[in-house]
């Protein structure tokens, strides 16, 4: 009987963490003000070290971007991924190139909301190709192709001053559960 009661509060506890409401709200979307978020077992988070099915990695540009010093950030584990909390460097003269991007490994429509508040001199470019990249608001839900790259991201950055700000990006999955990642963006002057 104990072991019953611990093992559906140990689950009780993982779906409030998962479920944890606690920070700014946009479009029905909560984003969490710690560097967590947990995941249940077959949606693993790409902070546990285990293969993420949901996840940002570099984009088609990195490379070229980071040996110009012109973007720089860490990717770690199996597919490499951008792990959640990770800083992401962006030197204040860095055209609109797709560093990043989202990729996935599950099946079902995947909804994304990229929250967070952009400081002055600074624009988050995102597009379905590396060509096309657009102007994006925040708020703004996009949705995902299931297992597939998908969407990819840049940065346009015009101020002359070093700034830090938090981006989160914010899962929803068909099934109803919600994954949040949260990312720690310095400009460098």
């Amino acid at each position: 009987m104990n072991k019953m009661r611990m093992r559906v509060s140990h689950l009780i506890l993982k779906v409030v963490a998962i479920l944890m409401v606690s920070g700014i709200v946009f479009s029905g979307v909560s984003s969490t003000s710690s560097a967590l978020i947990g995941v249940v077992n077959e949606f693993p988070s790409n902070n546990e070290q285990m293969q993420p099915e949901i996840y940002l990695s570099e984009g088609p540009d990195y490379v070229s971007e980071r040996n110009l010093g012109l973007f720089g950030t860490s990717e770690t584990g199996s597919p490499p991924n951008i792990i959640n909390g990770t800083v992401i460097f962006i030197n204040n003269s860095l055209d609109k190139m797709a560093v990043l991007e989202t990729n996935s490994t599950i099946g079902g429509k995947i909804y994304l909301w990229i929250n967070g508040t952009l400081p002055a001199g600074v624009i988050l470019y995102t597009g379905f190709s590396a060509t096309t990249l657009r102007n994006y608001s925040s708020g703004t839900r996009m949705t995902l192709k299931p297992k597939s790259p998908d969407e990819y991201f840049g940065f346009g950055v015009s101020t002359t001053s070093s700034t830090v700000f938090t981006l989160f990006f914010d899962y929803q999955l068909s099934q109803g559960i919600c994954v949040t990642y949260e990312y720690l963006m310095y400009v460098n002057e």
